[in-house]
Protein backbone atom coordinates (compact mmCIF):
# COMPACT_ATOMS: atom_id res chain seq x y z
CA UNK A 1 0.00 0.00 0.00
CA UNK A 2 2.85 2.37 0.87
CA UNK A 3 4.39 1.64 -2.51
CA UNK A 4 1.15 2.50 -4.32
CA UNK A 5 0.88 5.76 -2.34
CA UNK A 6 4.42 6.72 -3.35
CA UNK A 7 3.60 5.87 -6.96
CA UNK A 8 0.43 7.96 -6.77
CA UNK A 9 2.36 10.89 -5.25
CA UNK A 10 5.01 10.71 -7.96
CA UNK A 11 2.32 10.68 -10.63
CA UNK A 12 0.62 13.64 -8.94
CA UNK A 13 3.88 15.64 -8.86
CA UNK A 14 4.50 14.92 -12.54
CA UNK A 15 1.00 16.07 -13.43
CA UNK A 16 1.43 19.25 -11.36
CA UNK A 17 4.78 19.94 -13.03
CA UNK A 18 3.32 19.54 -16.51
CA UNK A 19 0.35 21.72 -15.52
CA UNK A 20 2.74 24.47 -14.34
CA UNK A 21 4.71 24.20 -17.59
CA UNK A 22 1.54 24.47 -19.70
CA UNK A 23 0.33 27.37 -17.53
CA UNK A 24 3.53 29.25 -18.38
CA UNK A 25 2.80 28.65 -22.07
CA UNK A 26 -0.73 30.00 -21.62
CA UNK A 27 0.57 33.07 -19.78
CA UNK A 28 3.01 33.72 -22.62
CA UNK A 29 0.28 33.62 -25.26
CA UNK A 30 -2.12 35.68 -23.14
CA UNK A 31 0.45 38.31 -22.10
CA UNK A 32 -1.45 40.98 -24.04
CA UNK A 33 -4.26 40.60 -21.49
CA UNK A 34 -2.16 41.19 -18.35
CA UNK A 35 0.97 42.97 -19.58
CA UNK A 36 0.71 46.34 -21.28
CA UNK A 37 2.98 49.20 -22.30
CA UNK A 38 1.59 52.40 -20.83
CA UNK A 39 2.57 55.84 -19.68
CA UNK A 40 0.98 56.93 -16.39
CA UNK A 41 0.55 60.52 -15.22
CA UNK A 42 -0.05 60.58 -11.46
CA UNK A 43 -0.43 63.23 -8.76
CA UNK A 44 -2.12 63.94 -5.46
CA UNK A 45 -4.90 66.50 -5.69
CA UNK A 46 -6.97 68.48 -3.25
CA UNK A 47 -9.89 70.35 -4.78
CA UNK A 48 -13.03 72.10 -3.57
CA UNK A 49 -15.06 70.93 -6.56
CA UNK A 50 -15.45 67.85 -8.74
CA UNK A 51 -12.93 68.17 -11.55
CA UNK A 52 -12.69 66.55 -14.95
CA UNK A 53 -8.92 66.28 -15.40
CA UNK A 54 -7.69 65.85 -18.93
CA UNK A 55 -4.16 65.07 -20.10
CA UNK A 56 -3.30 65.97 -23.69
CA UNK A 57 -0.13 64.55 -25.18
CA UNK A 58 1.95 64.83 -28.30
CA UNK A 59 3.61 61.86 -29.98
CA UNK A 60 6.04 61.40 -32.89
CA UNK A 61 3.09 61.25 -35.32
CA UNK A 62 1.24 64.13 -33.66
CA UNK A 63 3.03 67.44 -32.98
CA UNK A 64 0.10 69.44 -31.58
CA UNK A 65 -2.37 68.88 -28.75
CA UNK A 66 -5.58 67.43 -30.15
CA UNK A 67 -8.72 66.07 -28.54
CA UNK A 68 -8.23 62.53 -29.89
CA UNK A 69 -4.79 62.47 -28.23
CA UNK A 70 -6.06 62.98 -24.70
CA UNK A 71 -7.32 61.02 -21.70
CA UNK A 72 -9.97 62.20 -19.26
CA UNK A 73 -10.74 61.28 -15.70
CA UNK A 74 -13.39 62.76 -13.41
CA UNK A 75 -12.37 63.06 -9.77
CA UNK A 76 -14.63 64.06 -6.90
CA UNK A 77 -13.88 66.97 -4.60
CA UNK A 78 -11.58 66.49 -1.64
CA UNK A 79 -8.25 64.69 -1.45
CA UNK A 80 -7.55 62.19 -4.23
CA UNK A 81 -4.75 60.20 -5.77
CA UNK A 82 -5.12 60.65 -9.53
CA UNK A 83 -3.70 58.17 -12.04
CA UNK A 84 -4.28 58.80 -15.73
CA UNK A 85 -3.17 55.97 -18.02
CA UNK A 86 -2.04 56.80 -21.56
CA UNK A 87 -1.91 53.78 -23.87
CA UNK A 88 0.72 54.91 -26.33
CA UNK A 89 4.27 53.82 -27.19
CA UNK A 90 5.93 57.23 -26.81
CA UNK A 91 5.05 60.79 -25.92
CA UNK A 92 7.00 63.98 -26.54
CA UNK A 93 4.97 66.46 -24.49
CA UNK A 94 1.95 66.83 -22.24
CA UNK A 95 -0.67 69.38 -21.20
CA UNK A 96 -2.72 69.17 -18.02
CA UNK A 97 -6.26 70.57 -18.08
CA UNK A 98 -7.99 71.09 -14.75
CA UNK A 99 -11.62 71.25 -15.84
CA UNK A 100 -13.85 74.31 -16.07
CA UNK A 101 -14.00 76.87 -13.22
CA UNK A 102 -12.19 74.52 -10.80
CA UNK A 103 -11.71 77.12 -8.05
CA UNK A 104 -8.84 76.28 -5.69
CA UNK A 105 -6.75 73.22 -6.49
CA UNK A 106 -3.68 71.85 -4.70
CA UNK A 107 -1.39 69.45 -6.59
CA UNK A 108 1.60 67.53 -5.24
CA UNK A 109 3.90 64.69 -6.31
CA UNK A 110 3.19 65.25 -10.00
CA UNK A 111 5.10 62.72 -12.05
CA UNK A 112 4.95 60.75 -15.25
CA UNK A 113 6.02 57.11 -15.41
CA UNK A 114 7.04 55.14 -18.47
CA UNK A 115 10.39 53.56 -19.28
CA UNK A 116 11.66 55.90 -16.57
CA UNK A 117 10.11 58.11 -13.90
CA UNK A 118 10.04 61.88 -14.45
CA UNK A 119 9.12 64.19 -11.58
CA UNK A 120 7.66 67.20 -13.36
CA UNK A 121 8.95 70.65 -12.47
CA UNK A 122 6.02 72.96 -11.70
CA UNK A 123 7.95 75.99 -12.92
CA UNK A 124 8.20 74.43 -16.40
CA UNK A 125 4.43 74.76 -16.90
CA UNK A 126 2.92 77.61 -18.86
CA UNK A 127 -0.09 79.26 -17.19
CA UNK A 128 -3.14 79.52 -19.42
CA UNK A 129 -6.36 80.97 -17.94
CA UNK A 130 -4.90 80.58 -14.44
CA UNK A 131 -5.71 83.29 -11.87
CA UNK A 132 -3.21 82.12 -9.25
CA UNK A 133 -0.12 79.93 -9.66
CA UNK A 134 2.09 79.41 -6.63
CA UNK A 135 4.69 76.78 -5.74
CA UNK A 136 5.26 76.33 -2.02
CA UNK A 137 6.80 73.47 -0.01
CA UNK A 138 6.85 71.20 -3.04
CA UNK A 139 3.16 71.74 -3.79
CA UNK A 140 1.42 73.61 -6.57
CA UNK A 141 -1.45 75.89 -5.58
CA UNK A 142 -3.79 76.88 -8.39
CA UNK A 143 -6.84 79.09 -8.55
CA UNK A 144 -8.95 79.57 -11.65
CA UNK A 145 -12.50 80.79 -12.14
CA UNK A 146 -12.16 80.69 -15.91
CA UNK A 147 -13.74 78.28 -18.34
CA UNK A 148 -10.67 76.53 -19.74
CA UNK A 149 -7.60 76.59 -17.49
CA UNK A 150 -4.71 74.45 -18.69
CA UNK A 151 -0.99 73.92 -18.14
CA UNK A 152 1.23 73.00 -21.12
CA UNK A 153 4.61 71.56 -20.11
CA UNK A 154 7.36 73.51 -21.85
CA UNK A 155 10.13 70.89 -21.79
CA UNK A 156 10.18 68.07 -24.32
CA UNK A 157 9.82 64.67 -22.66
CA UNK A 158 10.65 61.99 -25.26
CA UNK A 159 9.37 59.32 -22.91
CA UNK A 160 8.82 55.73 -24.03
CA UNK A 161 6.13 53.56 -22.48
CA UNK A 162 7.06 51.16 -19.72
CA UNK A 163 5.75 47.67 -19.01
CA UNK A 164 2.88 47.55 -16.58
CA UNK A 165 1.54 44.35 -15.04
CA UNK A 166 -2.13 44.11 -14.25
CA UNK A 167 -1.73 41.91 -11.17
CA UNK A 168 -5.44 41.28 -10.79
CA UNK A 169 -5.74 39.85 -14.31
CA UNK A 170 -2.45 37.95 -13.98
CA UNK A 171 -3.55 36.17 -10.80
CA UNK A 172 -6.99 35.34 -12.22
CA UNK A 173 -5.56 34.01 -15.50
CA UNK A 174 -2.81 32.06 -13.70
CA UNK A 175 -5.21 30.31 -11.31
CA UNK A 176 -7.75 29.47 -14.01
CA UNK A 177 -5.02 28.34 -16.42
CA UNK A 178 -3.40 26.06 -13.83
CA UNK A 179 -6.70 24.43 -12.89
CA UNK A 180 -7.58 23.96 -16.54
CA UNK A 181 -4.12 22.62 -17.43
CA UNK A 182 -4.14 20.22 -14.48
CA UNK A 183 -7.45 18.76 -15.64
CA UNK A 184 -6.10 18.65 -19.18
CA UNK A 185 -2.99 16.72 -18.08
CA UNK A 186 -5.18 14.26 -16.15
CA UNK A 187 -7.33 13.80 -19.24
CA UNK A 188 -4.25 13.13 -21.40
CA UNK A 189 -3.11 10.53 -18.88
CA UNK A 190 -6.45 8.72 -19.10
CA UNK A 191 -6.45 9.30 -22.85
CA UNK A 192 -3.25 7.26 -23.09
CA UNK A 193 -3.99 4.55 -20.52
CA UNK A 194 -7.74 3.94 -20.84
CA UNK A 195 -8.37 4.88 -24.47
CA UNK A 196 -5.18 3.20 -25.71
CA UNK A 197 -4.27 6.11 -28.01
CA UNK A 198 -0.77 6.57 -29.40
CA UNK A 199 1.70 9.29 -28.35
CA UNK A 200 1.13 10.99 -31.71
CA UNK A 201 -2.56 11.40 -30.88
CA UNK A 202 -1.69 12.89 -27.50
CA UNK A 203 0.85 15.32 -28.98
CA UNK A 204 -1.57 16.43 -31.69
CA UNK A 205 -4.28 17.05 -29.10
CA UNK A 206 -1.91 19.02 -26.86
CA UNK A 207 -0.64 21.16 -29.77
CA UNK A 208 -4.19 21.87 -30.92
CA UNK A 209 -5.17 22.96 -27.42
CA UNK A 210 -2.16 25.29 -27.06
CA UNK A 211 -2.79 26.81 -30.51
CA UNK A 212 -6.18 27.99 -29.27
CA UNK A 213 -4.32 30.65 -27.27
CA UNK A 214 -2.19 31.93 -30.17
CA UNK A 215 -4.70 34.62 -31.31
CA UNK A 216 -4.43 36.23 -27.85
CA UNK A 217 -0.75 36.92 -28.47
CA UNK A 218 -1.71 39.18 -31.38
CA UNK A 219 -3.90 41.53 -29.35
CA UNK A 220 -2.47 44.93 -30.20
CA UNK A 221 -1.76 47.83 -27.85
CA UNK A 222 -1.77 50.19 -30.82
CA UNK A 223 -3.66 53.39 -30.27
CA UNK A 224 -4.53 54.13 -33.88
CA UNK A 225 -5.50 51.88 -36.78
CA UNK A 226 -3.47 52.87 -39.82
CA UNK A 227 -5.65 50.76 -42.12
CA UNK A 228 -8.93 52.26 -40.88
CA UNK A 229 -7.40 55.69 -40.15
CA UNK A 230 -9.16 56.03 -36.78
CA UNK A 231 -8.42 55.92 -33.08
CA UNK A 232 -8.96 52.51 -31.50
CA UNK A 233 -10.88 51.85 -28.31
CA UNK A 234 -8.63 51.74 -25.30
CA UNK A 235 -8.14 48.51 -23.38
CA UNK A 236 -9.91 48.72 -20.00
CA UNK A 237 -7.68 48.92 -16.96
CA UNK A 238 -8.44 47.10 -13.70
CA UNK A 239 -7.09 49.93 -11.58
CA UNK A 240 -8.59 51.56 -8.51
CA UNK A 241 -8.40 55.33 -8.60
CA UNK A 242 -8.67 57.55 -5.59
CA UNK A 243 -12.04 59.06 -4.84
CA UNK A 244 -13.04 62.03 -2.88
CA UNK A 245 -12.18 62.21 0.82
Amino acid sequence: MLKSIKKLSRKHYIQCGLAVLLTCVVLYFTSALWLSKNIVVSFNAKAEKDILYQVFYTAPENKVFREEYSVRQKIKSGISNVKIVIQVAKITGIRLDIGSNPGNVEISDLQIKGSRNIKLNYNEFERKNIDRFEVKNGKLYLTSNQGDPYLPYKKELNLHAGHQIDWCRLIIISVLAFLLMYKFVQYLSKFKIEKQHSRIDIVMLAVFFVLLFVPMSHISDAEKSEQENRMLAKKPQLMIDGGGG
